[in-house]
């Protein structure tokens, strides 16, 4: 009961001792004196119907920090305001959000008026690099979208000739700083005055500390750039003891300083550093470094946890990291709701249902009646439809209504995950099949401990409640290890011959390690006599025998396939090598031979190689004869592909793929990439011609084809350039030959000799005609202007005569055309 009204709410006690009790529903704490104001609750099954959440923001030390935040939230009872999530918690996990009232930032008002100062964060979903570690606490990244400004930053210090000298320590300061090991300026705070005329400093754009005795001032503008590193921390399960050395390896191994990009998962903001998980390709690198730590005891496991360790019931499982559990002590609910669904009529939905509805299904393996949500409406007024209470999917075409006193209760299965596994993640199909194996001999009934329930979905660990007593982690492990043996010794001799093919969708092979069988089969077929054959008399579709090739004059075994008219005799399928013949006779098989299964395996690629093909054949004067050809698909010569692909005899051929940046695109059959490899020489280039305007004479043979340093107008620097064509007053049209744009200009210098040797570091590319057949050209024009200066990676499948590569474009990793499918 509240104190104030004297109403009823549900509560949780926070502190036994002093009765002090949290409104589970309203978030406001009570103190009660009276244990005849608290009774048991008959809703403790439905979840808190309010969320724990925070503002990214800290008090700034004045006492009437609550009251000024408070006198806000007291106004705002009647309106409604709007959350933007920044993190997202649950029931028991704080939700930090940016709150607007009336459209004004909460927060932002808060530090305006003196009150409160700003948290450090970052949005999830931000691509970055690691510029600095020291380690997995304390690293610092730099956000891909603040590239440009690295590079602007970078321009203006490079004209350090203008900056004067500083003239006095003074903590804090931002200055530019020489950075020693590379001999280039940088932004940086001073943090200290040494002896010799020499400073510590904080590199502020990446994070590093060092010495230096060169520092120059700063503009004001540039100063008070806000710094382009975020320093940030990972997070600890709660499971582990610490942060092992071998972890902290690991992770500067993983982190690759600058060179893998990363998304961020924001957890927490902070004072002074930011709590993220880092994914690469979708995989949280958390993930690899836990192996290496030190779990906690049993016995140092917080009440907490120990008190959730309980009996369950596997409903469902997907996969290792979403497994459907039902938790004992909601037996009796699933009784009620079981009950109550299947001994009442139920009404048949009469209004047409949407994604997200909740409604009763009945289950066609069981015409069983159970509470589900809809997942996807399907055509013929059929829908597709999750069973809440245990995690399974069907589809059906009859949809009932749910009772009213169900809606409101939340989904009796629970989504946990397993420990993270690399053994499990490399062979899904086959843990899943082991899994149910091993839970089918336990009857699904199952013993659960919580690893991390703040997780999402939560970790658990799982014991088999039988006298066997089997953590299931381990001992699924052990199974998917032993079967991947077995697995191993079966292939260990994969090799195989193609036996006979029509096409990459139709091949026959034969595996080496039956070489035996083959051998047998030859030497007797090849000892045959025809006169002791036995013919087969009237013999039926699809039964082996022996037949008679006119072509190479041998025996071999085969099968019938189909019996053709009256003495036309009979087609046949080579059990051995793949091909089918016409033959007039077939004969009984040897006994000896008889038992062995065929030796030819009809294959086929497992994927494509492509859409564009090219075929040379050599001059042939003999028309009867085939031509001996050549067939190249996407560049590479076909039967290298499909010897390296299938036969196992070479090792596969890779892709290979070169970092760039797309630097001018003008469709995608014309655009223009920098190779990171030619990086550090084009850097160089530009410096050189920096000052092109008072080092350089001015170029005056204005003609086509010319090459000349010409100035880009929108940033007045000079760079190598190629005029296409003179145009009136002196102006000519350029070709930026290191960056592969176009532009009008009329300042001209001339290039030296030793500065137009270097060839072009912007490589003109079209791509392959199977990625254009599979991309929007509006849509692939729109990716890659978003992308200015990210890296992408290009495939060289060919050079044409003009210089143009035939490429395919990558974009993390991945075709250029599933990634535009994905942001689809």
């Amino acid at each position: 009961m509240y104190s104030v009204d004297k109403c009823w709410y549900r509560a949780k006690i926070i502190d036994a001792e002093l009765m002090v009790l949290l409104f589970i529903d309203y978030g406001n704490t009570d103190c009660v004196s009276d244990a005849t104001e608290i009774k048991e609750s008959m809703w403790s099954h439905i979840e808190p119907f309010c969320l724990p959440c925070a503002l990214p923001i800290r008090p700034k030390g004045t006492a009437d920090w609550v009251d000024a935040a408070n006198g806000i939230f007291n106004e705002s009872y009647s309106k409604v305001p709007r959350l933007e999530y920044l993190t997202q918690g649950d029931h028991y996990t704080t939700s930090y959000v940016n709150m607007y009232i009336d459209g004004e930032d909460v927060a932002k008002k808060l530090i305006a008026d003196g009150f409160a100062r700003p948290l450090e964060y970052l949005a999830s979903g931000c691509s970055c690099y690691i510029s600095h570690v020291n380690g997995i606490c304390d690293f610092f990244i730099q956000l891909e979208r603040d590239s440009k400004a690295l590079e602007l930053i970078e321009l203006y210090l490079r004209k350090k000739d203008t900056l004067k000298p500083l003239e006095g320590f003074e903590k804090g300061l931002i200055v530019a700083a020489l950075f020693e090991d590379d001999e280039l300026w940088y932004r940086a705070q001073l943090q200290k005055e040494l002896p010799d005329s020499r400073y510590e400093v904080l590199f502020i754009d990446y994070g590093n500390t060092s010495t230096t005795s060169k520092c120059l001032m700063l503009s004001e503008e540039i100063a008070s750039l806000p710094s382009l590193s975020k320093k940030c921390s990972l997070q600890l399960p709660d499971a582990y003891i610490s942060w092992t050395p071998e972890a902290e390896a690991k992770f500067v191994e993983l982190t690759g300083e600058g060179e893998l990009v990363f998304t961020t998962q924001l957890l927490k903001p902070g004072q002074d550093h930011v709590t993220i998980d880092l994914l690469l390709d979708g995989e949280n690198i958390v993930e690899r470094l836990l192996p290496l730590c030190q779990r906690k005891e049993s016995k140092e496991a917080s009440k907490e946890s120990l008190a959730v360790t309980t009996k369950a019931i596997i409903t469902h499982v997907e996969n290792t990291c979403r497994i459907y559990l039902q938790f004992s002590e909601k037996d009796s609910l699933m009784d009620i709701i079981c009950e109550k669904l299947n001994g009442s009529k139920l009404q048949p939905m009469t209004e047409k249902a949407s994604v997200d509805d909740m409604c009763v299904v009945q289950f066609a393996d069981d015409l069983e009646f159970y509470r589900s949500r809809i997942l996807e409406v399907l055509e013929d007024d059929q829908y597709k439809v999750i069973m809440i209470d245990y995690g399974n999917t069907t589809v059906v075409d009859k949809l009932y209504e749910l009772p009213q006193d169900f809606t409101l209760i939340k989904p009796v299965a629970e989504v946990c995950s397993m420990e993270p596994s690399a053994i499990f993640e490399k062979n899904k199909a086959l843990t899943l099949t082991t899994l149910d194996a091993l839970l089918d001999s336990c009857k699904c009934v199952v013993a659960v401990e919580f690893v991390n329930k703040s997780a999402n979905p939560p970790v658990v660990r799982l014991t088999t409640k039988d006298k066997r007593s089997l953590n299931i982690y381990e001992h699924l492990q052990k199974l998917v290890q032993a079967e991947l043996k077995l697995i191993q010794k079966r292939n260990e001799n994969s090799e195989c011959v193609i036996s006979y093919g029509s096409s990459p969708k139709r091949f026959y092979v034969q595996m080496k390690h039956n070489s035996a069988d083959l051998d047998l089969i030859v030497k007797t077929l090849q000892s045959l006599k025809k006169e002791k054959l036995k013919i087969l008399i009237d013999p039926a579709i699809n039964s082996n025998g022996v037949c008679y090739s006119q072509e190479d004059a041998c025996y071999y075994r085969c099968s019938i396939k189909s019996v053709l008219d009256p003495n036309q005799g009979f087609e046949v399928f080579l059990l051995d090598y793949g091909n089918t013949l016409v033959v007039p006779e077939v004969w009984q098989l040897p006994e000896e031979i008889e038992p062995i299964p065929s030796l030819a395996l009809h294959c086929q690629l497992k994927q494509h190689f492509g859409e564009l093909y090219e075929i040379t054949t050599q001059p042939n004067e003999d028309e009867t004869k085939p031509l001996i050809a050549q067939l190249r698909i996407n560049y590479k010569d076909f039967v290298q592909e499909l010897v390296s692909t299938v036969t196992g005899v070479q090792k596969p051929l890779e892709a290979e793929l070169h970092n760039c940046v797309v630097v001018q695109f003008d469709g995608p059959m014309s655009f223009y990439v920098q190779m990171e490899s030619d990086v550090p020489a084009l850097e160089q280039m530009t410096d050189k011609l920096l000052d092109a305007e008072q080092d350089l004479p001015a170029f005056s043979d204005l003609k086509e084809g010319a090459l000349c340093v010409a100035q880009f107008p929108e940033d007045e620097v000079f760079y190598r350039a190629q005029i296409l064509k003179v145009l009136d007053d002196g102006k000519c049209e350029v070709h930026f030959i290191d960056f592969g744009n176009n532009a009008v200009t009329q300042q001209f210098r001339q290039l030296p000799e030793e500065l137009a040797k270097p060839a072009r570091y912007s490589r003109h590319c079209e791509l392959d005609a199977s990625t254009i057949s599979k991309c929007d050209a509006a849509l692939l024009q729109t990716f890659i202007d978003t992308r200015f200066s990210e890296t992408f990676q290009v495939e060289i499948l060919a050079t044409k005569e003009a210089g143009t590569h035939v490429v395919r474009l990558f974009y993390q990793s991945k075709n250029i055309s599933e990634k535009l499918q994905e942001s689809q």
